[in-house]
């Protein structure tokens, strides 16, 4: 898409982005997304407009280069090596582990957008996670868990350890080091959480202190919000959480924390 000013032609800089989380924040920053995974979901009206060139895993190189995009956007963790190293247009490569890596990865992307639509959008995201990041850890509520939406069982009003679930067969978990695990000790959990050495390690269930433990089922990865019958029998207390807030480490898990942190923008 261009524009015209002072006789000039400008061009919009044309971004494909194989990250949900950031296909979601780079629309809100009002950037110029024109390709996508089919798991970037959000915002909803938007991307059923922007195709679809393959998901997180795997990448059509073919309508990549039919599309001709300024810019490919991946991320570390979500996407492999070679999408980077086969790419036929320049690539931005983003790292996040902690809510406190996120002001200097909005940053570094507003960056290479340098004087392009959602620069802008991204420098005040980049500021408000800073806040974010500075601001007190909450003291964890099990009466009031973020979040939440569906309590399976709670035969206590307090416990010693907290697991966030993400996965089944076999059942794994996050560490403190990740994204997931920062936010989870934003909101109060950082004594309550296990240390592991592996950022998503896998746990046997029958070796937890369950009358102490209390299991966070996030409904991504895995889509424990449709296993509750299956979750109730296992008799454990815990509820199960809308991962996405958990998890989508740009605009969405930036609106979540500002509510629980009661942070006005």
């Amino acid at each position: 898409m261009t524009g015209v000013v002072m006789g000039f032609t400008i061009q919009r800089m044309r971004i494909v982005s194989l990250v949900p989380s950031w296909t979601e924040t780079l629309i809100e920053a009002d950037a110029h997304v024109i390709g996508r995974t089919r798991f970037c979901i959000h915002p909803a009206t938007d991307v059923k407009t922007i195709p679809a060139l393959g998901g997180t895993k795997d990448l059509d190189l073919g309508k990549l280069q039919i599309l001709r995009p300024d810019l490919l956007v991946l991320d570390q963790e979500e996407n492999l090596p070679w999408m980077k190293e086969q790419s036929p247009v320049p690539v931005h490569v983003s790292h996040i582990t902690s809510i406190g890596t996120m002001g200097y990865e909005l940053r570094a992307l507003a960056d290479v957008l340098r004087g392009q639509d959602g620069e802008e959008g991204l420098r005040k995201m980049g500021a408000r996670w800073d806040r974010v990041n500075e601001a007190p850890n909450l003291d964890w509520d099990f009466e009031n868990i973020p979040g939440q939406k569906s309590l399976i069982q709670k035969q206590k009003t307090e416990y010693q350890h907290v697991i966030y679930v993400i996965w089944k067969n076999p059942w794994m978990t996050v560490a403190k080091h990740t994204f997931i695990g920062s936010v989870l000790m934003k909101l109060g959990l950082e004594v309550k959480l296990l240390d592991f050495s592996q950022k998503y390690p896998a746990f046997e269930l029958e070796k937890c202190d369950l009358k102490n433990t209390f299991f966070l089922f996030s409904s991504e990865p895995f889509p424990f919000h449709k296993q509750l019958p299956a979750l109730k029998e296992l008799g454990l207390d815990g509820a199960v959480v809308d991962g996405e807030p958990y998890s989508w480490f740009g605009i969405r898990s930036l609106l979540f924390l500002e509510k629980a942190l009661g942070l006005k923008i």
